[in-house]
């Protein structure tokens, strides 16, 4: 199980098919298989929510946050593998992804959709997808592309539109008050920090690597504090 975990992961980490992956991985219809299943099973979406809580718990912070960030990002894609379409703000033919995460950058909910969606229309199911696993999200900040209404009434999460100064050119971050103007979430997030705890955003921790062909089990690079848990979540 460990191998085919490793082979789940070097293929998003290297952008390959699943057919390329390297010949001392598991079969491919073995590793798909075993991904497939926990995704249908919402095993990967049971181990962020694990992995979120034990590394907000680990930097002293609640355990379930209370402040979050929504963003989307358009990305180009191929003709195969799910939504495509043409996001015309963006000049990008793909899919757009959603992302709610907390302020210190950790996901707590994706989605994905054509490209061609509004992020008006898009963040709704984000909204509200976020109720269960996270209830006590209060607040959520966001750009001016999620000032409609029916964002406001798609759940009982308040929505701050924070928006650029007039006379800002490119990228910036705002301590204080609030915004970045980027187009993906991460940009966001010490901005939305700064704001709520007036504290720079921690950086990025536990990215994952990819085990080399000959790896022994000691060489599996996820965290060791998570090995347990992640592993217990999959078998559950």
């Amino acid at each position: 199980m460990r191998e085919v975990l490793n082979a789940i992961f070097y293929v998003p980490c290297g952008g390959i098919p699943w057919r390329m992956r390297p010949g001392c991985f598991p079969p491919r219809q073995t590793v798909y298989g075993w991904f497939s299943r926990f995704r249908d099973r919402g095993v990967w979406e049971s181990v962020n929510h694990h992995l979120v809580m034990l590394d907000r718990e680990r930097v002293g912070r609640e355990t379930s946050p209370f402040a979050a960030v929504i963003d989307s990002q358009s990305t180009k894609t191929t003709k195969a593998g799910g939504p495509r379409d043409y996001d015309a703000g963006k000049n990008v033919q793909g899919r757009k992804r959603y992302a709610m995460v907390d302020i210190d950058g950790r996901p707590l909910v994706l989605r994905c959709h054509a490209a061609s969606v509004q992020d008006s229309d898009g963040a709704i199911p984000l909204l509200q997808a976020s109720r269960g696993n996270f209830p006590f999200v209060e607040k959520a900040f966001a750009d001016a592309g999620y000032a409609a209404r029916r964002v406001a009434d798609a759940s009982c999460i308040a929505i701050e539109i924070v928006r650029k100064p007039k006379d800002q050119i490119g990228f910036a971050v705002h301590r204080g008050a609030g915004w970045s103007n980027a187009a993906s979430p991460g940009s966001a997030v010490t901005a939305a920090s700064s704001r709520i705890s007036n504290r720079p955003s921690l950086p990025r921790r536990h990215s994952y690597t990819p085990p080399p062909c000959n790896c022994s089990p000691d060489d599996w690079l996820v965290p060791p504090e998570f090995r347990v848990r992640l592993l217990h979540s999959m078998s559950v």
